[in-house]
Order: C-alpha cells, then sequence, then structure tokens
C-alpha cells in the first residue's frame, strides 16, 4: 500500500504478520500448519487520533491490539513508535541543507539533548555545528515548540530553518551533488522512531511506560484480591514512579479525572463492590495513570449496560483531549466507531479489506463486505426498507489459507480474475479511501 505519511505519526505498522502453529491430530505426528490471525498489515495511527478496527469476531482485531502493546511478539513486519518527546529535523541555511538533527525534550527538567546529529553531504562540518548551537539556543527558550512543523530563525524567513523531517521534501541529487541525502536523513528518523517488534528485557519495560490497554471485561481485568488503590497503583509500582505517598496523591486524582467521587470512598474498595461501570472507569484509570501515549481499548465497552456506554466513551474522548493519547479502538459495533473514530479500517480474516476517514467509508462502502456489514446495522425506523446484502457460505478457516482474495468464497462479486490472482493490495480510491478488491 503507497500512502503519504503524516508528519504526526504516533504508530505505524509496517507489513505485520502474526501465525499461530498448529498440528494436525492428538497422537499422530503430522505437517506443521500456521492460522493467520494477522496478514500483511499496514496502516499507521496519528498522535491525539482514534483509529478503530471493525469486523466479524475471529477477524484479528484483538490479536492486532495485543502486537501493538507487545502482548504478543510479531511473526514478521515491523511495529514503528515515535518515541515521546524526540523529534527529527533538518538544519538548513538559505535553502542548502547542512545536516540531520534529532533533538529529545526533557519535559521534568525543561532541557533540551541532542539524540543524534549528522552533516549533510559537502557541507562544512564546524558551519553545521555553529548553526545548530543558535537554532538550539534559540527553541531552548520555548521547548514546547518541539513539537511543531517548522521554525523560523531571522528575519523574513531568512537564516536558519528547521524543517521536521517527515515534510522535509529532499533537494535531487543534481543540487546537493551526491545521493546520500536519504541516507543520513534517514537516520535521524529512524532515531526519532523505534522498532518495537522485537524488544525484550528493560527496553520493552521502557516501551510499556508509553503504551497502555483497556480490555473488554471489567469483571475480568480487575484482580478482585485487590483494593482499587493497589490496582490502579500497580503500573506506578512497576515503573518504579514516585514514594508511597506520591503514589497515593496520583492515585486520588486519577479517580477524580475518571469521575469516581469522593476518591476516598473508593480507594480501598474491591472490584465486587463495584457496578460495570464504576469496574471500567478504574480500568481506564488504571491504563491512564503513567501518562500513556498510546492506549489499546479492546471493545472496552460492549459488555456495559447500554444506559452507560455514552459515558465511558465521553469520558475516553476527554482524557485524550487532555493528555494527547492516540487510540486504537477494537469494535465490532459500527455506531461506536462512528462515535469515537477519525479513521477505521475493516478487517476480514487476517486482512484489511477497506480503510479511511469513517464518515467516508459508512457513506460510501467499496467493499462487498463493508456493505454487507453495514446492512445488518439495525435502523430504528419501522418504515426504512433496506435491501438485505446475502453472503454466500461461512467464514473459512484461517488455517494456510489460500493466497487469493480471503472474501473469494462468499463474496457476490467474485470473477475469475479474483480466483486466479493473489489477494489484492489496498489501492487508493481518493480522499484517503483505500479498498482492496478488484471488482470496485
Amino acid at each position: 500500500m503507497n500512502q503519504a505519511l503524516p508528519a504526526n505519526v504516533s504508530i505505524w505498522v509496517q507489513d505485520v504478520r502474526k501465525l499461530f502453529p498448529v498440528q494436525k491430530g492428538l497422537f499422530v505426528r503430522g505437517k506443521l500448519q500456521h492460522v493467520h490471525a494477522v496478514d500483511h498489515l499496514d496502516f499507521y495511527i496519528q498522535e491525539g487520533e482514534s483509529f478503530g478496527l471493525v469486523g466479524e469476531s475471529g477477524c484479528g482485531k484483538t490479536t492486532t491490539g495485543s502486537l501493538l502493546v507487545r502482548l504478543l511478539e510479531p511473526t514478521s513486519g515491523h511495529i514503528l513508535m515515535r518515541r515521546p518527546q524526540v523529534r527529527g529535523f533538518v538544519l538548513q541555511q538559505g535553502g542548502t541543507p547542512l545536516g540531520a538533527i534529532s533533538i529529545r525534550l526533557d519535559e521534568e527538567k525543561r532541557a533540551l539533548s541532542v539524540v543524534a546529529a549528522d552533516v549533510a553531504p559537502g557541507a562544512n562540518p564546524r558551519h553545521f555545528k555553529q548553526q545548530a548551537d543558535v537554532a538550539l539556543s534559540q527553541l531552548a527558550r520555548k521547548p514546547e515548540q518541539l513539537s511543531q512543523v517548522k521554525i523560523h530563525f531571522g528575519e523574513n524567513g531568512r537564516g536558519i530553518v528547521m524543517d521536521h523531517i517527515s515534510r522535509f521534501q529532499p533537494p535531487s541529487a543534481a543540487q546537493n551533488g551526491r545521493g546520500a541525502w536519504d541516507v543520513w536523513a534517514q537516520r535521524a528518523r529512524n532515531v526519532e522512531f523505534m522498532d518495537i517488534a522485537h524488544l525484550d528485557g528493560a527496553g520493552l519495560k521502557r516501551f510499556r511506560r508509553h503504551v497502555q490497554m483497556i480490555f473488554q471485561d471489567p469483571y475480568g481485568s480487575l484482580n478482585p484480591r485487590k483494593t482499587i488503590y493497589d490496582i490502579v497503583a500497580e503500573p506506578l509500582k512497576v515503573q518504579k514512579i514516585g514514594t508511597l505517598h506520591e503514589r497515593e496523591a496520583q492515585v486520588m486524582e486519577m479517580l477524580e479525572v475518571v469521575g469516581l467521587t469522593p476518591a476516598e470512598s473508593f480507594m480501598f474498595r474491591y472490584p465486587h463492590e463495584l457496578s460495570g461501570g464504576q469496574r471500567q472507569r478504574v480500568a481506564v484509570a488504571r491504563a491512564i495513570i503513567v501518562r500513556p501515549t498510546f492506549v489499546v481499548a479492546d471493545e472496552p465497552t460492549s459488555m456495559l449496560d447500554v444506559s452507560i456506554r455514552t459515558g465511558v466513551m465521553r469520558l475516553m474522548q476527554n482524557l485524550q483531549k487532555e493528555f494527547g493519547i492516540s487510540y486504537l479502538y477494537i469494535t465490532h459495533d459500527l455506531a461506536v466507531a462512528r462515535y469515537m473514530c477519525e479513521r477505521i479500517a475493516v478487517m476480514y480474516l487476517g486482512k484489511i479489506v477497506e480503510m479511511g476517514p469513517t464518515e467516508e467509508i459508512l457513506q460510501n462502502p467499496l467493499h462487498p463486505y463493508t456493505r454487507a456489514l453495514i446492512s445488518a446495522v439495525p435502523v430504528p425506523d419501522p418504515a426504512y426498507k433496506r435491501q438485505p446484502i446475502e453472503l454466500k457460505g461461512s467464514i473459512p478457516k484461517p488455517i494456510d489459507p489460500h493466497p487469493r482474495c480471503r472474501f473469494y468464497d462468499r463474496c457476490p462479486l467474485a470473477s475469475k480474475r479474483c480466483e486466479a490472482e493473489v489477494h489484492p493490495a489496498l489501492v487508493d480510491r481518493g480522499n484517503g479511501h483505500f479498498v482492496a478488491c478488484y471488482e470496485v
């Protein structure tokens, strides 16, 4: 899939697969086969965005979420996450590139530090260092500007310019005299993103401070033997954040934020003493207490009473605005996806078959599977007549599936081309609306 990557990407999934080995027969040693739970996924999630995954049960939504928080390790592919408070920049003067530099902002100390720097081909290293020092001294006065796309120094835009590397258009090889621009610019981008696909040990523990997960079942995801204080404070203990008194204050503050007031009356109660909605608010507080930048919400309202779902969803939206969180929101309910998500991806048997802005997909579905999903949504109007879309057969087994389109056996538009060729790639049909189908 070829898609333009925005500058403010938080999570970038590249060709990710997850295969689970299975063996036929309990006592007979047979050929090893694989369940293709997730197959060649490509998508990104922007900072502060809610990105939805929708589809039938068993299509790979929860597996995808588990991969992104590294509860599972991918079989292959890359999961790139932007390092918190690290930005890669290209430094140029008068249109001439001088070098690439990556900077980290320490929010507690309000200080800047250089993570990596590379001089552009043909540039003077001493001149690059001098100009970088000038730019950093200017930026250090207002470190909050680090997240902005472009920062100008000098009168009328002349002088030093720092462009966000993801949006910088590199000059041609003829302009800079060498073809090495992409190489050293990529180094700064690699510092800005880290591949979490195969992290382990201390690196994985540090990573998990910045990602959290809200599980589907508020009754099964909370330890019944622990108090609410112990449950919410546990991430702080694991990450060794604060003293005992500081943790107690943070837990009380977070319980107030999620609407469990007064916090003192909830601190030392047990999960069985709370309602389903209150339990899920505790689960949200536990996820947000370490101030993560990315949260996977795995159908967080599907087991709640309809009357309290909206309150929990509104709470999650408010927390997203307050803390700048990016969500991967997993749901089978298209109405919930419409309320919560700016963009959605429709999954079928481990593949993304359609992806784009939520309203665009719901108003103009292109893939026959997406159309069938939308046609199954009940409309609260007795006079409204909708032509149902009948699908053939049932969902095939995901064990070593045929390389052709996964939806072929059930698709009303299936053709000889669909049978003969491999699964179609996602193609942009305009307005960021991607679809994987040969017949639309």
